[in-house]
């Protein structure tokens, strides 16, 4: 948490003191997240990945002709698919998630044609709006509120690489970029899931329940310049 709150202040700071005559370009994106988990649930999951979708802005600061810092704040949703084999049917789970995330990287680019290409890295920061499972087996349906058992934080590490084209008086973009969870998101604790009018309650454990976030993001967007 402290470290969240250190890199935001700084993030704040240098928007504050960032030169007013410097370039700066900012946009709309629009995102498919192929997501899925690292986990350690421990009750005999297949993890299988789940396709979310995410939509937001972009601020493009720069700094040299080639580097910038480029922040995608977005809304985005996070999860995956688990099956549990037991002996009487298999059990499908589906995770999902959803987030405000704003993903901080140090952009550079290549070349000097029209077409950029350019390669990214940075640290990522989510704030999380809700959390649910959804499941079905043999037929019955259950759903669950895992809000209260998820850590509020999740930050991650991203790399990856996109081409910007220049179009009169903005520039359209497509990058896609691989995020690594760094955060163990299951904080542990009681929580209920309900079928109809039935329902259990499930406790799970912070550390034998861990799991994180992960996944690769392919992002299309345009950009526009707000001053020179």
């Amino acid at each position: 948490m402290k470290r969240l709150i250190t890199v935001l202040i700084s993030l704040l700071i240098f928007c504050v003191n960032y030169p007013l005559n410097a370039q700066i370009n900012a946009g709309i994106t629009g995102s498919v997240n192929f997501s899925t988990f690292e986990a350690e649930l421990g009750i005999g999951e297949k993890i299988t990945g789940h396709s979310l979708f995410g939509t937001g802005g972009v601020l493009d600061f720069t700094l040299t002709n080639r580097i910038s810092i480029q922040l995608e704040p977005m809304y985005i949703q996070k999860g995956a698919k688990l099956t549990l084999q037991t002996e009487q049917s298999d059990l499908e789970l589906t995770f999902s998630s959803s987030f405000i995330e704003i993903p901080s990287f140090l952009k550079v680019k290549l070349g000097d044609s029209d077409v950029l290409p350019y390669i990214l890295v940075g640290p990522t920061f989510g704030i999380l709006i809700n959390s649910d499972i959804d499941g079905e087996s043999s037929g019955p349906k259950f759903s669950a509120d895992v809000k209260k058992v998820t850590e509020s934080f999740d930050i991650g590490l991203g790399f990856g690489a996109g081409i910007e084209y220049p179009v009169s008086t903005f520039s359209i973009f497509v990058e896609s970029y691989y995020v690594l969870g760094l955060t163990n998101m299951q904080k542990g604790g009681t929580f209920e899931i309900s079928s109809g009018p039935y329902s259990q309650d499930m406790t799970w454990d912070k550390k034998e329940n861990e799991y994180s976030n992960k996944g690769l993001r392919v992002l299309f967007g345009v950009k526009f310049p707000l001053s020179h």
